[in-house]
């Protein structure tokens, strides 16, 4: 009873908060390429009023173009968070930029529970959408994956937990949440307990595959593609035995 909840701005007014603040103005005041420019940027960060008031202001206040921002926002440089978190200052009291939101809250769900690691890293390297619970239930057991997501919900950290036609139960995060995530997991452990982790989360995975070919549910494969895509694009932290036999069984879905 303590929390307002601030859902995500519609694009409309996320158009008109960013152009009153670069712009001094109503949309309806702007050049179309403009607009075209600014809703194309939009499209790349969290649709929050933080986020765009911390955008909007360092845009202005530094003269760059919305593709370096977004560029800067990929590498996470300390100058660049503290160089936004000045200027959120320079507006009021409030100095907590997204990174450093995200960071604060990773580390005390972790302190609250290690255990959580494996699952946090799995949310991490899997497509940010519909990520089925029953997934997570083969990292752990169900009663700590219960507790895993109402930390997150705590923490505000999920923008979504519903039910699928195809799965009992799916969550979903924020794109900017998993990639600040993952930087922060790989910041703060060491190489080799990330791979030993990646390692048995991936005979999991590949157990979980096997036993949704063996069901033959072609609308559960439609479903896991995209995570198990994006577990793959992390080529840098896989194996290549792994990255084989999980390309394997994807073959093999793909077939179906």
């Amino acid at each position: 009873n303590n929390y307002i909840h601030l859902s995500e701005l519609r694009e409309a007014e996320a158009l008109t908060l960013i152009s009153k603040i670069l712009y001094n103005c109503e949309p309806t005041k702007l050049a179309l390429d403009q607009k075209e420019k600014i809703l194309n940027f939009l499209k790349h960060i969290p649709l929050f009023p933080l986020d765009i008031s911390v955008a909007a202001y360092y845009i202005k206040a530094t003269n760059i173009s919305f593709a370096t921002y977004l560029e800067n926002l990929l590498y996470f440089n300390k100058g660049f968070t503290r160089i936004q978190e000045n200027i959120l200052r320079d507006m009021g009291e409030y100095s907590k930029v997204r990174y450093c939101i995200i960071t604060s809250s990773l580390k005390k769900i972790l302190e609250k529970n290690p255990d959580f690691k494996p699952l946090l890293l799995t949310l991490f390297l899997l497509d940010s959408q519909n990520i089925p619970i029953e997934l997570l239930n083969t990292i752990k057991d169900n009663m700590l994956v219960s507790n895993f997501i109402l930390s997150l919900k705590r923490y505000s950290l999920l923008t979504n937990v519903s039910s699928n036609p195809s799965l009992s139960a799916v969550l979903s995060i924020h794109r900017s949440t998993q990639t600040i995530g993952l930087y922060y997991l790989q910041q703060n452990l060491r190489l080799e307990d990330i791979k030993k982790l990646i390692k048995s989360i991936s005979e999991k995975f590949l157990s979980y595959l096997e036993k949704v070919i063996k069901e033959e549910n072609i609308s559960k494969m439609k479903f896991i593609i995209p995570h198990y895509q994006a577990f793959l694009s992390h080529k840098d932290l896989l194996t290549p035995d792994i990255e084989g036999l999980i390309k394997g069984q994807l073959g093999i879905i793909y077939y179906f």
